[in-house]
């Protein structure tokens, strides 16, 4: 879909060759695991300044993009291979 939506209003064409589910993004959970620990640090006053949380997670974050060989893709079934998923 935002494929569609980019080449539509910007004229950008993007063509996703075998994209990954984004559920199976390592840097996506390593953020979503981010997130959860700065909340569990609040709650039991685990003191790191926030500027090392952001130094932290962003040196994690360009580690992973340099090992990240697929990009995520939302997008809509044009192949048919989901036909029954998508009606039901």
């Amino acid at each position: 879909m935002l494929p569609k939506i980019l080449n539509t209003f910007f004229g950008y064409k993007i063509e996703m060759v075998d994209p990954k589910n984004p559920f199976l993004s390592k840097t996506l959970w390593v953020n979503l695991l981010a997130i959860f620990c700065m909340f569990l640090s609040k709650k039991y006053k685990i003191e790191l300044d926030t500027q090392d949380q952001v130094a932290i997670l962003g040196a994690i974050n360009i580690l992973l993009r340099f090992i990240t060989k697929k990009q995520i893709g939302f997008y809509e079934d044009t192949t048919g291979k989901n036909k029954d998923i998508q009606n039901s």
